[in-house]
């Protein structure tokens, strides 16, 4: 199995008031199957985007982005499919803007997708100033997301028959600063009709996705501290189980230190338990992982950097395969890496 990955971006700015961007990428997974040491079939996917983005600073704190995005999928396989290129062409347009103690941003898109027809949405957030540093925002939006080539069409795990995404979502939030300590709490509830997922992967009908999010950061006798915890009740409608192979429960700890030249970290990772299925009969254990990290800045352009997951090579699994056998989770890794960025 291969995975490849490419993107370039440039930006041009045409004047004060004007500037665009942009983007390139391309994507490609491709694998051969084997059957007894013989080869047994191809699989190969590609996916390659293009976005161009035009900022207009039209008058002070107020911005305009305009803009057209196009994506198109390709498959090359040993199996005969009925669909083998797809494109999505997509423009869009937001306003971000503030006035006195407010804040906000308008944003609309549309989609013409080759499989799937024509969609629309759009988001509106808006923020208020409380007092200085303590600000309430409020968000509410619309989503579309089409299935990939590989979630229609990878051996053992596609379904030809997938119906896009398309969701509803509103937020509420409170976020501060107080001397050196910055923290936010936001919670949000997302309704998703046809939400992909599962495996082999399929559609969930109607699915709401509830949730309450805390971010803490701060210094602490020269560390960098941050602290994030996620709880979340992600629910099937239709059976009022729990989502197959999502936890309830998120936290992450991080920590850092920068000396001159070199900065070191540490981060501790958790995550509650899971189900493996739909019925919410098979359940999978919570787990804790700790990982390291040290870099040393040789120069402005070049640094070196030396990354440990999973230090105490801990077992765990999110998810199981049909035999209901565990998937292998990633033992301790030890990366080393050379850096240059001019």
């Amino acid at each position: 199995s291969i995975q490849q990955i490419m993107g370039t971006n440039t930006a041009w700015q045409v004047n004060d008031a004007w500037l665009v961007s942009l983007q390139l990428s391309e994507s490609r997974d491709k694998s051969t199957n084997f059957k007894n040491s013989v080869g047994n079939g191809t699989f190969d996917t590609r996916h390659r985007s293009a976005s161009l983005t035009n900022t207009f600073e039209i008058m002070s704190n107020h911005t305009l982005n305009l803009g057209l995005d196009y994506e198109v999928d390709d498959v090359n396989s040993s199996v005969d499919y009925d669909e083998t290129s797809r494109d999505n062409k997509a423009g869009f347009i937001s306003w971000q803007g503030s006035a006195d103690k407010n804040s906000w941003l308008l944003s609309a898109r549309h989609d013409d997708n080759e499989a799937y027809g024509t969609y629309n949405t759009g988001t509106a957030e808006w923020g208020y100033w409380l007092q200085d540093g303590l600000q309430l925002t409020a968000n509410m939006g619309t989503a579309f997301n089409a299935p990939s080539f590989n979630q229609l069409y990878y051996p053992s795990y596609g379904v030809s028959t997938l119906r896009p995404e398309k969701s509803k979502n509103v937020g509420l939030g409170l976020q501060g600063q107080q001397l050196d300590v910055t923290w936010s709490i936001n919670a949000y509830r997302n309704k998703i009709k046809d939400l992909i997922g599962g495996f082999p992967v399929d559609n969930v009908n109607e699915a709401i996705i509830k949730g309450v999010e805390f971010d803490v950061a701060t210094t602490m006798v020269g560390w960098d501290v941050a602290f994030n915890a996620s709880f979340l009740k992600p629910e099937d409608q239709a059976t009022n189980n729990i989502l197959p192979r999502r936890a309830q429960r998120l936290a992450n700890i991080h920590v850092d230190k920068q000396w001159g030249a070199w900065s070191t970290g540490a981060s501790w990772k958790l995550s509650g338990h899971r189900f493996d299925d739909a019925a919410n009969n098979t359940r999978l254990g919570g787990y804790g992982l700790l990982d390291l990290r040290v870099a040393y800045q040789l120069d402005t352009d070049w640094s070196l950097q030396a990354n440990v997951s999973n230090v105490f090579n801990k077992e765990y699994q999110t998810a199981r395969d049909f035999n209901g056998n565990n998937y292998n989770s990633l033992d301790r890794i030890a990366m080393f890496t050379i850096v240059y960025q001019p």
